[in-house]
C-alpha cells in the first residue's frame, strides 16, 4: 500500500476501508478513521486502539455509528479541556440540584487542578496511557500525601472518563488497565476516638454559649455539622420527641452566593431521629432563649446566633467542638468522630441494625463499613454477659 503524505513530514498509510496508520513525530503508531458524517461532512477521529486488529474493530464501530444515524463525536479533545468545559459544569449542576454538595464539587476541581491537569491537562483523553496516570499517582506519593488522598484522585478521573465514556469521546480509561499494586488502598480512620454515652454528656457540658446547642445536636443525634446548622424550630417535634433532620447547610462563599439550605448530602431523603432526655432539656433552654429574643417561629433556627438568628460558620461550630473536649480532658475531638460515636453507641445498645443505621441518615451498608466501631474490652465483656444470660456457654450444673 502506498502512503499518502499528510501534516507536512508525517505520512498517513490506509490499512482498511476509511482506516489509516500514521506515526507521529515521537514515533508512536497511532490509527485514525477518515468518514463522512450523516450531514456529508468530513470527519477524521484518532481511535484508541493499539494494535492493527483492535484499529479494525474499533473503526467498524465508529462506521456503525454513523450508519445508525448516531452522531460521532471528535475524540480529540484533551483532558484539560473536557474537565473545564464538560465535566465541572456537569457536577457543578448537580450541585445546584442538591444531589452533590458545593464542597464536594470544589474538592474534586482542586484534586484535577493540583494534582492531575499539570501533568496531563494538555493530553488527549484517548492518549492517556495507564503509564501516564501512574507517574502522577508515584508524584503524589513522592510528597509524601496519604493513600486516602490518591484515592481520591483517582476517583476524581475515574469520574471524568466515566462521563467521557457517554459521551462517545473515548472507548476506554487506563484506570482500568492500572495494575492492581498501583492502585491506592484507602484505610477508614479506625484509630480515630469513640466516645462513650458519659464522654459525650462531658463533652456537652463544657460547650460554651452561643454554639453549646449545636454541639449538643452534634453529639446526641449523630447528624452531620451541615444537617445540625440547617435545623429549623418546626423540624423539632416536642410531642413524639422526635427530630426531623430535612437538608443541609452550604458554606457560603466570599464573592459567592450565601449560605443556604439543599437536599441532604447526595440527595438523599430527609430521616427522622430521637430527642433523648439530655437534648430534650437542651432544646427547650434554646427555645426559651430564643423566644425571649423575638424569635423561635417556625422557620426560624435552632442553631442560631444571638445578635443575627442565623446559623454560626461550619468552622466555628467545629471550633466549639474541639474547645469543648479539651476542657473535658477528651483531648482532640471533631463533629466526624461526634458522628462515628453515637453511631457505635446506636450499633450497640439498639438490637434493630435496619433502625439505627436510619437515626444516623446512613443505608445499612455504609453504617457498618465506615462508621460503626468498637469499644474494645469494655464491649466484649458487655458482649459475653449477654450471651451468657441467653444460656450460651453456660456450664450445665
Amino acid at each position: 500500500m502506498q502512503p499518502e503524505v499528510s501534516h507536512g513530514s508525517r505520512s498517513r498509510e490506509r490499512i482498511g476501508d476509511n482506516l489509516y496508520r500514521r506515526r507521529t513525530k515521537a514515533g508512536k503508531v497511532v490509527y485514525e478513521v477518515i468518514f463522512r458524517d450523516v450531514g456529508g461532512q468530513q470527519r477524521q477521529r484518532r481511535l484508541d486502539a493499539r494494535t492493527e486488529r483492535a484499529a479494525v474493530r474499533e473503526a467498524r464501530a465508529v462506521l456503525a455509528q454513523r450508519d445508525g444515524g448516531e452522531r460521532v463525536v471528535a475524540a480529540d479533545v484533551t483532558l484539560g479541556a473536557f474537565v473545564a468545559d464538560d465535566f465541572l459544569p456537569t457536577i457543578e449542576a448537580l450541585a445546584l440540584a442538591g444531589r452533590r454538595s458545593e464542597r464536594a464539587v470544589e474538592h474534586d476541581g482542586a484534586v484535577l487542578r493540583l494534582h492531575v491537569l499539570p501533568t496531563l491537562g494538555d493530553v488527549r483523553l484517548g492518549d492517556i496511557e495507564p503509564a501516564q496516570v501512574a507517574a502522577v499517582l508515584r508524584a503524589m506519593r513522592r510528597k509524601k500525601l496519604s493513600e486516602s488522598r490518591v484515592h481520591q484522585a483517582v476517583t476524581v478521573l475515574r469520574a471524568v472518563y466515566r462521563l467521557a465514556r457517554s459521551r462517545r469521546i473515548v472507548t476506554r480509561s487506563p484506570l482500568d488497565e492500572l495494575d492492581p499494586s498501583e492502585l491506592p488502598k484507602r484505610r477508614t480512620a479506625t484509630n480515630r476516638p469513640r466516645l462513650d454515652e458519659r464522654q459525650l454528656a462531658a463533652l456537652v457540658r463544657h460547650a460554651v454559649e452561643p454554639y453549646r446547642i449545636g454541639v449538643a445536636l452534634l453529639a446526641l443525634t449523630g447528624a452531620r455539622l451541615s444537617e445540625v446548622l440547617a435545623v429549623r424550630c418546626r423540624d423539632v417535634d416536642f410531642v413524639e420527641l422526635d427530630l426531623h433532620v430535612a437538608g443541609q447547610m452550604t458554606r457560603g462563599k466570599r464573592n459567592g452566593p450565601p449560605p443556604r439550605i439543599v437536599r441532604r448530602k447526595s440527595g438523599r431523603d430527609p430521616y427522622t431521629t430521637l430527642i433523648l432526655p439530655a437534648l430534650e432539656a437542651e432544646l427547650t433552654r434554646r427555645l426559651e432563649a430564643e423566644l425571649a429574643a423575638g424569635r423561635g417561629g417556625e422557620d426560624d433556627f435552632v442553631c442560631a446566633m444571638p445578635r443575627t438568628g442565623l446559623p454560626p460558620h461550619q468552622r466555628n461550630l467545629s471550633g466549639a467542638v474541639v474547645q469543648a473536649a479539651e476542657a473535658a480532658g477528651l483531648g482532640r475531638v471533631t463533629p466526624q468522630d461526634l458522628r462515628r460515636s453515637f453511631a457505635s453507641i446506636a450499633a450497640r445498645r439498639i438490637p434493630d441494625p435496619a433502625e439505627a443505621a436510619h437515626m444516623t441518615g446512613h443505608s445499612l451498608d455504609v453504617w457498618v463499613r465506615h462508621y460503626v466501631g468498637r469499644f474494645g474490652a469494655e464491649q466484649r465483656a458487655e458482649a459475653r454477659r449477654r450471651l451468657l444470660d441467653a444460656g450460651l456457654g453456660a456450664v450445665d450444673d
